[in-house]
């Protein structure tokens, strides 16, 4: 089983990191040091995650990349470019936070969302809940997948290091606690 610590506060996280005998994964957060909020990650947890083998996948939700929830491509890619530095080039992924589609027809399922639940039917309410404002220009949805690959060759990774950061740290993860 692959722990995941997306969605846990600190102290969960740390001890998740030091009990676990296998890596362990931070699917989908952002990084504190561009917007301070306590769904973000610091890099003392970012530390810890590389040093046991983990993989942090970099969201996408602009409330969580910028304090103003407007962003372009290049936001986004900026945070992985800080988390490579970081952690290396082996503990950082993709983690984006896309649930539906585009189409307007889909539907989903909100899970527990509350008082929101009711309202989470379709596309036009979940664009309702994230508006478009909490957008980033060049990466709206994930249809505009290629300009993540394009920003990587444009700010100079090679090609292995792209294909770790677009699947391949999510496979190695997965094989080391799958044995």
């Amino acid at each position: 089983m692959v722990v995941d610590t997306a969605h846990c506060g600190h102290a969960t996280m740390m001890d998740a990191i030091e009990v676990s005998e296998k890596p362990i994964a931070c699917t989908h957060c952002d990084l504190k040091v561009f917007c301070d909020t306590p769904r973000c990650r610091s890099d003392e947890e970012l530390k810890a995650l590389a040093s046991k083998g983990g993989v942090l996948g970099v969201n996408n939700i602009p409330g969580f990349m910028s304090e103003t929830g407007r962003c372009t491509i290049n936001d986004y890619l900026d945070q992985i470019d800080y988390a490579v530095k970081l952690m290396g080039i082996d503990h950082v992924g993709i983690g984006t936070d896309f649930v539906i589609g585009t189409d307007a027809s889909m539907t989903f399922d909100a899970g527990d969302w509350g008082e929101d639940r009711g309202r989470l039917k379709d596309v036009h309410m979940y664009r309702e809940i994230w508006p478009p404002q909490q957008t980033h220009e060049g990466f709206e949805d994930e249809t505009k997948f290629p300009n993540v690959t394009r920003g990587l060759v444009s700010r100079g990774y090679k090609d292995d290091e792209i294909v770790k950061i677009l699947g391949g740290n999510w496979m190695r993860l997965l094989e080391e606690v799958r044995g």
